[in-house]
């Protein structure tokens, strides 16, 4: 089973619903999406009237969602993928690794092009696993990146019932466990807002 990071994948990159605006008239797409298929007025609502963006958002999952992480690690494995890092978050690692910030970019970090501009994204090893995935986990899991922490609850996963079944195909966790509230999915939402790192501050 593919569990792909990037685009669409567990340890891609962080899509959000003005991706799809680039799909046309298809008739699975949100509403917001079909009303607004240019994808510049789109994106100038969704940046005029954020709250808004989010009550839509909210119709899906105002009853929570259930997830519950079964370590089986396909979210950090087997596929070319990016972990996008946000600004402060080398500076966090770096600090739990003991390194200096820039010596931590130079062995642990890489440049890749967004379509947005630069961002700095984790390396990762020759066989596609992320850099710091060892002895079956996480080597940074207490401060790991907000795209890790916050996975499922990404703005494209949780978009509709689809998406979200669609990525329980890749996630065993999803639809198991405890439910999350509405809250705290927005909370993780909110999350995924945080500017990304373009590797200047190094």
């Amino acid at each position: 089973m593919k569990t792909g990071r990037f685009p669409s994948g567990q340890r891609g990159q962080t899509v959000n619903l003005l991706a799809y605006a680039f799909e046309g008239s298809n008739p699975s797409l949100p509403i917001i999406i079909r009303i607004f298929p240019d994808f510049f007025l789109l994106r100038f609502f969704l940046l005029t009237f954020p709250s808004f963006f989010f009550r839509i958002l909210r119709m899906f999952f105002d009853n929570g969602l259930s997830f519950e992480c079964q370590k089986c690690s396909a979210c950090c494995r087997h596929e070319p993928g990016a972990v996008f890092l946000r600004k402060g978050e080398a500076g966090k690692i770096a600090s739990f690794l003991n390194m200096d910030v820039r010596d931590f970019f130079r062995a642990f970090c890489r440049i890749l092009w967004s379509g947005d501009g630069d961002r700095v994204s984790l390396r990762e090893k020759s066989n596609y696993d992320c850099i710091f995935w060892q002895d079956g986990g996480c080597r940074i899991y207490p401060v790991r990146p907000v795209q890790c922490s916050a996975y499922p609850f990404w703005p494209h996963i949780v978009e509709s019932l689809t998406t979200w079944n669609e990525e329980a195909l890749r996630c065993p966790g999803i639809g198991k466990g405890r439910v999350f509230s509405s809250d705290e999915i927005t909370d993780r939402l909110e999350m995924m807002k945080g500017d990304f790192s373009d590797g200047t501050e190094f």
